[in-house]
């Protein structure tokens, strides 16, 4: 939301000043990290990604999420959560259930689009899902510690 629109809606609103610059050390240790672990990182936003893991064979997905959100625990302070799924809709869905500070993986036997998403932690969300594009995508989130800022 913008300022401008927060302050319409709250008028006794206030603002607390940012180190801007502190904010993008951090994303810049967010991105090196993803980068480090796979070559093909979709930037969203200062603390959003997806990562096509497509072409890392024989990986165990939710081992190699879980190094990536400790590795950015420990290297930035700021907690990470991680959903794995065959598209980045999904998998976008999916994170929504590993937050604040997991992850959740969602396998493609579990979208069957004839039976619904049979025991699928994001079918209250969604209720059917395109069977697209047939990417595992991992897409991280971060929250920035109180200190930061």
């Amino acid at each position: 939301m913008f300022v401008r629109d927060a302050k319409a809606l709250c008028p006794h609103l206030v603002i607390l000043p940012y180190d801007f610059e502190a904010y993008e050390e951090v994303t810049n240790r967010f991105y090196d990290i993803l980068h480090k672990h796979c070559r093909k990182v979709q930037a969203v936003s200062c603390d959003e990604a997806f990562l096509d893991v497509t072409y890392l064979e024989g990986v165990d997905m939710d081992m190699l999420a879980s190094i990536i959100i400790q590795e950015i625990f420990e290297t930035t302070g700021c907690i990470a959560s991680a959903g794995i799924a065959r598209n980045m809709l999904m998998a976008r869905l999916t994170t929504r259930t590993a937050k604040p500070d997991g992850q959740c993986n969602i396998p493609p036997k579990r979208c069957n689009m004839q039976e619904g998403m049979v025991g699928n932690p994001v079918a209250k969300t969604m209720k059917t899902v395109s069977r697209g594009m047939a990417v595992l995508t991992v897409p991280f989130t971060m929250e920035f510690p109180k200190s930061v800022g």
